[in-house]
């Protein structure tokens, strides 16, 4: 019923094997021909299966594939850059020293993971509990002063807007 007066979104969460493509196919048989319709995957192979199964009115994408797309329709000219994350990380990180604590490369990493994740999943990067949370739930480090560092770099990522990261492709769409 949801789909066929289109009044909501739906969500499909299963595990492996318990049938979201046939679940999918039989959404496709309800909706009219002329609406837009995306099935979005967590991998390209996926993302392959839904392609060869569902009808071709359906477009078929991973998250960071379509996420990628939209950001290309808004700035044509983006560059994909895989050490926009390292780089600002770096810079994040300056004049941490080695000290008695952690080397100034561990807490980089540490931040780097913290980062990603908080984008991934949509964590808001200002909010140091929920940062904490991932840091244990996730093994991403326990270097207690990363989490206030997540905020400035989500802030810079965001700032250069010319070249995007793997973790850009989920956060940008959303963000702006």
């Amino acid at each position: 019923e949801a789909v066929k007066d289109g009044s909501r979104n739906l969500l499909v969460q299963a595990c492996a094997g318990s049938g979201k493509t046939a679940t999918l196919r039989m959404i496709c048989d309800v909706i009219p021909r002329n609406w837009r319709v995306c099935a979005l995957a967590f991998n390209k192979s996926v993302a392959k299966e839904f392609a060869s199964r569902l009808p071709d009115y359906v477009k078929t994408a991973t998250f960071h594939g379509f996420g990628l797309e939209t950001i290309r329709a808004a700035r044509p000219g983006v560059k994909i850059d895989n050490q926009k994350l390292l780089k600002v990380c770096q810079d994040g990180t300056e004049g941490i020293g080695s000290g008695r604590g952690k080397t100034r490369a561990v807490v980089r990493r540490e931040l780097e993971k913290l980062v990603e994740l908080a984008l991934s999943v949509g964590v808001d990067p200002w909010d140091m509990d929920a940062l904490r949370e991932l840091q244990l739930d996730y093994g991403t480090g326990d270097s207690e002063g990363v989490p206030g560092m997540v905020g400035a770099a989500v802030t810079k990522l965001r700032e250069q807007r010319d070249r995007v990261h793997f973790v850009d492709m989920i956060d940008h769409p959303l963000a702006f």
